[in-house]
């Protein structure tokens, strides 16, 4: 009877790619992969399933490392020696163990002596217990199950028979985004959910098993150490809610004991207050003028520039900008109607620089609001439409949106051209657009409304600083009276 060497190749989650595996499985020369995308913490795996009923003696099971087979110990000393007693041969490419050569046979001799010693000691350990307990009086044996055991067993089952101390906050995370949160998520909702949990959570506390947080953990290693990095309030609370609701899942479908979120503390107080940033009336003078300057040839530097003044007229968010068509712009009435949004997608099975992908969606935040425009902002937008080649594509880029990134950075070169110091990101120029505002005295809802806010309390709580100048100006015109 003919033998077979199996492979057998795991990722934890659906984001990840197995790709890397699967070729070093075929390069060893395996006749067939057992593959499957599944936390390595649970035991009962159905494709891992399926390679055990399968194996006979003198088979060979192919892994890219042991840590494939299993996250715990204690997991893969099990599985181990159940290979061992079916005689079934193990081959592990990373650390170099074939136990079809006489060194590895003898490494798995060792490991199955170790895991028999573990289990004798253990059992020495509780006899002595037991005959310590009796001797000063006390009844040894299994304690009585109560309520609260109870409950969790009937979490347990509801789960699925997963036990929540074998799960890693990064696995657990990453699964719980996957099936419980991103049926009911927006795509770019999801993908920012993801980008925080990857940059703000799993780096600091994704080694810890959930069981072993606490509100101490949580602050330390989380809250303070991104407090720490100069993250902002709005950043910070953003990881700390998606944790929560992470945990408060646990709680409720695993019978996690309580949510140590609970107790942490998000202080205002501790986060440095974020001043948005403004031109004034000189910078956006020499920032128009650079944008508009020419090259050595004689021919415009930039050729997004035409854009970024625009948004000094409009004020509109740099992503409603990007997706700006001539459709949108009515000149008889001289209004833009903005109701899209260029973002950004990630295909989390990609490699980082290869995940981002650029599309156009209706915005959430515009809310299909119409803006009113200027003398000179319709100017532009005429001079712009007489000599656009495509009048039913999009204002700059024709059949395809403008890049973000690109007017990002080309906001940047007219800045440093213009000598602003401090420039801060391009929302800087929508800043300018809404002290403009201010300033020539336009009611707070008015502005409200053409900058899409949600409510005029956003609006307040961010302009503060100008509402407290124009307070100023009106209460120095009473002198007049």
């Amino acid at each position: 009877m003919r033998n077979f060497v199996f492979g057998y190749a795991r990722v934890s989650t659906e984001q990840q790619n197995l790709d890397r595996q699967i070729d070093m499985l075929e390069k060893y020369g395996v006749d067939h992969i057992y593959n499957e995308k599944m936390t390595g913490t649970k035991r009962n795996r159905p494709e891992l399933e399926k390679l055990l009923e399968r194996l006979t003696e003198g088979d060979t099971v192919v892994v890219e490392s042991l840590s494939r087979l299993g996250r715990s110990t204690k997991d893969l000393i099990w599985l181990m020696e159940t290979f061992n007693g079916r005689g079934v041969n193990l081959v592990s490419l990373k650390e170099s163990i074939d136990t079809t050569s006489s060194t590895g046979k003898l490494l798995f001799t060792l490991m199955s002596a170790l895991a028999q010693f573990e289990r004798d000691v253990l059992a020495d350990r509780t006899k002595e217990g037991l005959a310590a307990a009796r001797a000063r009086g006390r009844k040894g044996g299994r304690p009585t199950i109560g309520k609260e055991a109870v409950r969790k067993a009937v979490m347990l089952v509801k789960s699925g028979g997963q036990i929540l101390d074998d799960y890693y906050l990064d696995d657990y995370l990453c699964g719980w985004m996957e099936h419980i949160k991103k049926p009911d998520l927006k795509p770019t909702s999801y993908d920012r959910a993801m980008l925080t949990i990857k940059n703000h959570i799993n780096p600091y506390i994704g080694h810890y098993r959930v069981t072993q947080l606490n509100p101490s953990i949580i602050q330390r290693e989380l809250i303070d150490k991104l407090r720490n990095k100069g993250l902002s309030l709005s950043t910070v609370r953003k990881a700390y809610v998606y944790l929560n609701a992470c945990l408060t899942y646990a709680v409720d479908a695993q019978g996690l004991p309580q949510n140590p979120c609970r107790l942490v503390k998000l202080r205002q107080k501790d986060f440095p207050a974020k001043k948005n940033r403004f031109l004034s009336e000189k910078e956006m003078t020499e920032f128009i003028k650079a944008a508009n300057s020419l090259d050595e040839s004689g021919k415009p530097r930039y050729s997004l520039r035409k854009l970024l003044i625009l948004d000094i007229y409009t004020g509109l968010r740099v992503g409603e900008l990007a997706a700006l068509k001539w459709s949108d712009v009515d000149f008889e009435r001289k209004t833009l109607n903005v109701s899209k949004n260029v973002v950004y997608t990630y295909n989390f099975s990609q490699k980082e620089d290869k995940k981002k992908e650029r599309i156009v969606q209706d915005s959430t935040k515009s809310r299909n609001r119409v803006v009113s425009l200027n003398k000179s902002a319709l100017a532009l937008l005429q001079e712009m439409y007489d000599s656009s080649t495509d009048k039913s594509g999009y204002i700059l880029g024709g059949k395809k949106p403008v890049s973000v990134n690109s007017l990002i950075n080309t906001y940047k070169r007219v800045c440093k051209r213009a000598g602003i110091e401090n420039c801060c990101g391009i929302h800087t120029l929508r800043h300018t657009f809404a002290s403009l505002l201010f300033l020539k005295g336009v009611d707070i809802k008015i502005i409200s409304d053409i900058l899409g806010h949600a409510d005029t309390g956003f609006t307040y709580n961010t302009y503060i600083h100008l509402t407290g100048k124009q307070t100023k100006l009106a209460v120095e015109k009473l002198d007049a009276i």
